[in-house]
């Protein structure tokens, strides 16, 4: 049965509010995605929230831990700390890389191609390589 208060305690914490659409989906028993980076604000994420989904009664194997491997961006000490976390945590986890090369090819794809669309006077503005969400699109202006 679907706790219906949705304001839920772990010890030692504030409570913590959770929409009704998100008890429906936990007690529904939905895969729960924690994307661990190794840094300290996912493993706090996922430090505080495994209880709180243990105390819900979700289902640990509906759990895991995923990691983008950033590549020659990580530092040298990130496989083995996301590896270490997921661990502590009692979740499996998921690396995934991009297949097209890490994030530096990324950003150097990404700057090419703007130098283009630049040189073909395509645009205004040499847009940077590092994605800025939909900035970059708002702030081409097309010719």
């Amino acid at each position: 049965m679907l706790d219906t208060d949705t304001s839920h305690r772990i010890s030692g914490l504030p409570a913590i509010a959770l929409p009704p659409a998100m008890l429906e989906a936990i007690a529904a028993g939905a895969w729960v995605v924690f994307n661990l980076s190794g840094g300290k604000d996912s493993s706090a994420a996922m430090f505080t929230v495994n209880p709180l989904l243990d105390a819900l009664g979700h289902p640990r194997e509906r759990r895991l831990a995923l990691h983008a491997d950033l590549g020659r961006a990580e530092w040298d000490e990130t496989p083995a700390t996301v590896e270490d976390l997921a661990a502590l945590a009692g979740l499996p986890l998921t690396i995934v890389r991009r297949a097209a090369g890490d994030l530096f090819d990324r950003w150097a794809k990404r700057f090419a191609n703007g130098k283009a669309r630049y040189e073909a006077l395509e645009t205004y503005n040499l847009i940077g390589p590092w994605s800025s969400g939909r900035a970059a699109e708002r702030n081409r202006k097309v010719l």
